[in-house]
């Protein structure tokens, strides 16, 4: 099996930094894009374990960079937008599909919180979506952007009314990041209640039990409002929003029996 890096250009001809593992250069295979959360990249534990379990059993994985530092794509992390990297994973996901290396037919998506819902809205719109994981995924913004930052939520309004700009602390990176207002503009009112219902393909669900960042209550709502008939949650109970310690075995083993069910 071969591995490769990947630069795919979206709409406006902004490269777009990509992993692909599990190449076999002499057929088709199953394939599934996994899509990395808020101050994440594809090279996080967590997105990298789940790539290599899928690989393990066959599947063609591509892990997609929607920003840069962290990540290796063209938009820089303080001018991220929910819509952007929206539009973004819309144009990755059409060439993805036309690569000769992946079979059409048998395609899955994954994301991890608000990679979630990303994904989830990706398949809401697209029926060559055959299977869908939500990951911690954010169901509703309106309650959570508040607690994205990374002081009172006061200051970070003096600081958008000031500067422009706040801050939030990047566990994965050990270090502060700029976001800018516009984002905070464009995700404290979304949610997923106009799409959850048009998703039709399997959906699986995970949902950390002790999560910091995602709480419980957004994977009720996965479950009570996706249109699937074929869906189902499971709780990792103790495990934290990244799926810390031995928590990313079971992620990873749930995960990659989901996409052998389904796909």
């Amino acid at each position: 099996m071969e591995s490769r890096e990947i630069r795919i250009k979206n709409r406006k001809g902004k490269k777009l930094f990509c992993r692909v593992d599990g190449i076999d250069p002499k057929r088709r295979l199953p394939a599934v894009l996994i899509v990395h959360g808020f101050k994440g990249d594809s090279a996080q534990r967590h997105v990298a374990g789940i790539s290599e379990s899928l690989v393990s059993l066959g599947f063609l994985t591509i892990r997609a960079d929607l920003t840069k530092n962290p990540g290796k794509s063209y938009l820089d992390f303080p001018d991220v937008t929910y819509a952007q990297e929206f539009f973004d994973l819309g144009d990755i996901f059409e060439f993805l599909l036309q690569m000769p290396e992946v079979d059409p037919t048998r395609f899955g998506i994954a994301g991890h919180s608000l990679g979630g819902m990303l994904t989830a809205e990706l398949a809401s719109k697209h029926k060559a979506v055959k299977s869908l994981a939500i990951l911690s995924g954010v169901y509703d913004y309106r309650f959570l952007a508040k607690h994205l930052f990374s002081k009172p939520f006061a200051e970070v309004q003096e600081d958008f009314r000031k500067k422009g700009w706040s801050t939030v602390w990047s566990i994965h990176l050990n270090r502060e990041l700029h976001v800018k207002k516009g984002f905070y503009e464009d995700v404290f009112l979304r949610t997923a209640d106009k799409f959850a219902p048009k998703i039709k393909c399997p959906t699986l669900i995970i949902s950390s039990g002790s999560d910091e960042s995602v709480a419980q209550s957004h994977a009720d709502n996965w479950l009570k409002n996706v249109g699937s008939h074929n869906k189902k949650m499971e709780i990792i109970f103790g495990s934290d929003h990244n799926y810390s310690g031995g928590a990313l075995d079971r992620v990873c083993r749930q995960v990659a029996d989901w996409f052998v069910e389904t796909l």
